[in-house]
């Protein structure tokens, strides 16, 4: 009996040996085959007249960094890419019934990405990411990268500003006439939310522009306002009412002139600050950037004032007030 059970045990062992060599061997050889002179540089059709369509699936990941500065919007995705390769079929029954295979993207066609609107030249693949390819010669690609694109910032209405950046992708290689490219869906399944920005919304466009096919995304923003109220806003605007408390102060004190300098030092720290957030050629220029420009401004004014004021105060009562200064401080105390 034991007997028995040991040669079931090696017949079974030696059958399933065998049927994964031929399995194996099966896969070499249906992909040698399909790999025998066959051009991953030409376009993958038996008409030179048709056209291959390639169906890009969106997936975003996220987008880690948006800089206004140098007009910069970083985001992570994988446009997983669907065409049919008309070379790549075969017979299912003739290859152990393999349905499907994978190859590096050197050695099959794929479609060669170019960001139109790159910082810095950017291509899609050439990092061994593998195609599927199915028996019907449905092909599979997914080329994630994290991709970094120009964006122009409208930073008028900062920090309550809403963004609208966009992303371009054409098929460098080839024209629209042979190759082009459809938006099929997006995917935010996986996306993980930006802290300082909240995605409310994403579309994309086909476009064809100098002859080649290109498809537009755009990335609808809105920025979250609440850390620059509370570390920014708030203070310089109190730091501007203050401004105007500081003739309660007795004249008596000499503290007038001190506290108006000190108003107008902690104005202008945070007018560098926002100039440190806000690009340079801001056009049209921040409303916030402004309204801080005008307190600096205004507790300047008031520093003046003081100054003119103890000036006044101080002055010997045998010297008659010119006729102009009655007329300041008659306005000051309507």
């Amino acid at each position: 009996m034991i007997v028995k059970l040991l040669l079931l045990c090696m017949c079974t062992i030696t059958e399933f040996t065998t049927s994964n060599g031929m399995t194996y061997e099966a896969i070499n050889k249906l992909k040698a085959g399909l790999l025998d002179g066959y051009n991953p540089d030409t376009v993958p059709v038996k008409n030179s007249s048709t056209i291959v369509n390639v169906n890009i699936a969106f997936g975003l990941l996220a987008i880690p960094k948006l800089d206004p500065v140098i007009g910069l919007i970083q985001a992570v995705f994988t446009p997983t890419c669907l065409w049919t390769d008309e070379i790549m079929t075969w017979d299912p029954a003739n290859y152990s019934n393999i349905q499907k295979v994978h190859f590096k993207e050197t050695d099959v066609w794929h479609p060669n990405l170019l960001l139109a609107t790159p910082l810095k030249f950017a291509v899609t693949g050439g990092y061994g990411k593998r195609i599927k390819i199915q028996a019907n010669g449905n092909a599979e690609w997914l080329p994630g990268e994290v991709w970094e694109s120009s964006c122009r910032f409208n930073m008028k209405f900062w920090p309550f500003d809403k963004q609208t950046c966009e992303i371009e992708f054409f098929n460098a290689d080839f024209n629209a006439e042979e190759v082009q490219l459809h938006h099929l869906l997006f995917n935010q399944g996986n996306y993980i939310p930006n802290s300082e920005w909240t995605l409310e919304g994403l579309s994309a466009i086909e476009l064809t522009r100098l002859g080649h096919s290109v498809i537009r995304y755009s990335f609808r923003l809105k920025r979250e306002s609440t850390f620059y109220v509370l570390t920014l806003i708030l203070p310089i605007t109190f730091l501007g009412i203050s401004s105007v408390m500081v003739f309660l102060l007795p004249a008596e004190s000499g503290e007038r002139i001190g506290f108006s300098i000190t108003l107008m030092l902690t104005m202008t720290t945070f007018l560098a600050i926002i100039s440190d957030v806000i690009p340079k050629t801001a056009a049209p220029p921040s409303l916030m950037a402004v309204f801080v420009f005008l307190l600096v401004m205004f507790s300047i004014l008031a520093l003046l004032l003081a100054i003119f004021n103890l000036i006044i105060y101080h002055r010997s009562n045998d010297i008659k007030i010119h006729k102009n200064y009655e007329i300041i401080i008659k306005i000051m105390y309507l």
